[in-house]
C-alpha cells in the first residue's frame, strides 16, 4: 500500500494485492469410529486485486470526501469491481458526522465451491458469489478530555446470500444463493 499527498488538500492512497492457493485441501471426517464423512477437496486457485483511495479535503468548509474502488480478478469467478464513499464533516472540535456508502463481495470458501454434488450433499451447480451494500450514518462527540460518545444508523443489503439447504426433492443438504437479507438498526456507545 502506497500514500501520497497531492497538493495541500489531496491524500491519494493505493495498492494491490495477489494470492495464490497451491493447495486447498478439505477433508471432513468422524474419528471414533473413523469415517470419512466428506470426500476430501483438493483445489488451486488464485485472486488478486488493486485499490485506491482519494482523501480531499473541501475548500474552505470542515468537510472531507473520501472515495475509493476495488477490483478483485478470480481464477474461478468473474471479476469484482466495489465503490467506497464517506462525506466527514467537523461542524465543531469535538463533533465529528459521517455518511458511509461501501459494498463489498464475498466468493463461496473451498467448502462452499464443493460441496454440492459430493456422496453425502444433493448434486447443484457452485453457487455465485455474494454481495453487501452498507449505509450508515454516524454522529461521534467528545465529552471531555476522557469521554466519547457515537450514535449510529445502518442499513446494510446482502444479494445472493451462500446458504446451506436441503433440496426438496431428495432431502440431502447443497449449497446454494438464498436471494437477499437486509439488515437494518441503531447503536449508542460510550467509550
Amino acid at each position: 500500500m502506497k500514500g501520497k499527498r497531492v497538493f495541500e488538500r489531496h491524500q491519494i492512497t493505493f495498492g494491490a494485492e495477489y494470492r495464490e492457493y497451491m493447495r486447498d485441501l478439505y477433508q471432513n471426517v468422524d474419528l471414533n469410529p473413523y469415517t470419512l464423512t466428506v470426500a476430501p477437496i483438493d483445489s488451486s486457485h488464485r485472486n488478486w486485486g488493486v485499490f485506491a483511495n482519494s482523501e480531499i479535503a473541501l475548500f474552505r468548509t470542515n468537510l472531507s470526501l473520501h472515495a475509493g474502488a476495488r477490483y478483485d480478478g478470480f481464477s474461478a469467478f468473474d471479476p469484482a469491481f466495489n465503490p467506497r464513499a464517506a462525506l466527514i464533516g467537523k461542524p465543531f472540535r469535538a463533533t465529528t458526522l459521517k455518511a458511509l456508502y461501501g459494498q463489498a463481495y464475498r466468493t463461496p470458501n473451498v467448502y462452499e465451491a464443493a460441496y454440492n454434488g459430493t456422496a453425502q450433499s444433493a448434486p447443484g451447480p457452485v453457487p455465485k458469489p455474494e454481495t453487501i451494500r452498507t449505509y450508515e450514518l454516524a454522529w461521534e462527540q467528545a465529552l471531555g478530555p476522557h469521554f466519547k460518545a457515537s450514535v449510529g444508523a445502518y442499513w446494510n443489503q446482502i444479494d445472493d446470500l451462500i446458504s446451506r439447504e436441503r433440496d426438496v426433492n431428495t432431502g440431502l443438504p447443497w449449497v446454494v444463493n438464498h436471494g437477499s437479507v437486509a439488515g437494518r438498526g441503531a447503536e449508542f456507545e460510550v467509550e
